[in-house]
């Protein structure tokens, strides 16, 4: 379940409870680039697709009265630099298909499904990836704070361990 911080910066970029959009321009695309376009993916984006997040932050802890600005998107436009490339290393680390299906944290955060609908963070200059969240819940949630975040890196996945949990850093969103 969303937390309520989860749902209220959500809802400022257009999401409502029981959302269900049309998915077929994403389908359409990812068909095009030889991408698999499975249920775990229909079902997100349908709930979460076409948003483009922005949060307003209170920066006060750096500097009082500092507003922050904090951008993140689902928008197939700013996933298409993501799907103009297969990232086999990704696909191997996972062991299942994946497809991108959002960019987080300032636009630098690659998050892509599996097919078991498990959120992975892409392989980049910012991140080596792993397992991001076990559901979209859990995703929102600890993105917003509303829980300790969770963390697997491939050396962790691999030995069979589960994800490190850490606290957030608090933020307050205006």
């Amino acid at each position: 379940m969303l937390s309520d911080t989860a749902k209220q910066q959500l809802r400022k970029a257009g999401w409502y409870e029981g959302r269900k959009i049309d998915v077929s321009h994403y389908e359409k695309k990812f068909t095009e680039l030889g991408y698999e376009f499975f249920p775990a993916a229909r079902r997100f984006l349908e709930e979460f697709g076409d948003l483009h997040i922005v949060d307003r932050l209170n920066w006060d802890d750096i500097k009082p009265g500092c507003i922050g600005i904090n951008e993140s998107s689902t928008e197939l436009e700013r996933l298409n630099c993501l799907l103009m490339w297969y990232d086999d290393e990704l696909f191997e680390k996972v062991g299942k298909k994946v497809i991108p299906v959002a960019i987080i944290d300032y636009e630098n955060i690659e998050i892509y499904i599996s097919e078991d609908g498990k959120f992975y963070e892409g392989i980049n200059d910012y991140s080596d990836g792993g397992l991001r969240a076990e559901n979209s819940d859990q995703l929102w949630n600890e993105y917003y704070g509303a829980e300790e975040a969770g963390w697997a890196s491939w050396e962790d996945l691999k030995a069979g361990k589960g994800r490190t949990m850490r606290k957030n850093n608090y933020r307050i969103y205006l």
